[in-house]
């Protein structure tokens, strides 16, 4: 079988689909409801009606009302809080420690303040005979974490107390 032959086969079995197709239709019944359908769904979707009018206008008092109003309770400090802001807390520290990681380079990382167990001043040799009969308790320790969430450093805080 040539290529001429399989074209003419393919066209007669094209016409004879298209013959087939002809006489499969719908019945002009439900054609007519079909297109009144058609065109009152295209007649809804021409305007703006008042519902679609009012919950835009509801979502974008919500967009502008919500970033307002928590701006307006954390954006600033209270001036109850003001003060107490800006007094400096008295504090002496160690230097900073190096951990297990502490060799592993970073170019950035950050101080997190913690609690740490008493005893783990020991560990960096920083407990006397009086500090290692006080196993019970915390101290303040702040800790440099990498870009990572490595730990790499410590060092050890004791607030002065007022005088």
């Amino acid at each position: 079988m040539n290529d001429l032959d399989r074209q003419d086969g393919l066209t007669d079995a094209l016409r004879r689909l298209a013959d087939a197709d002809r006489t499969m239709a719908a019945s002009p019944g439900v054609e007519a409801r079909l297109r009144a359908e058609v065109r009152s769904i295209r007649g809804r979707a021409k305007g703006w009606t008042g519902g679609t009018l009012l919950a835009l206008a509801a979502a974008l008092t919500i967009c502008v009302s919500v970033p307002a109003l928590w701006w307006r309770t954390h954006g600033r400090p209270d001036s109850a809080v003001a003060p107490a802001a800006t007094q400096v807390a008295r504090e002496t520290t160690t230097e900073f420690f190096p951990l297990f990681y502490g060799s592993v380079p970073s170019p950035s990382g950050h101080i997190i303040r913690m609690e740490v167990p008493r005893a783990s001043l020991a560990q960096f040799g920083l407990a006397s005979a009086h500090d290692m009969s006080l196993t019970t308790g915390t101290v303040i320790a702040d800790v440099l974490v990498g870009e990572d969430g490595l730990a790499r450093a410590v060092r050890f805080v004791r607030p002065i107390p007022e005088e």
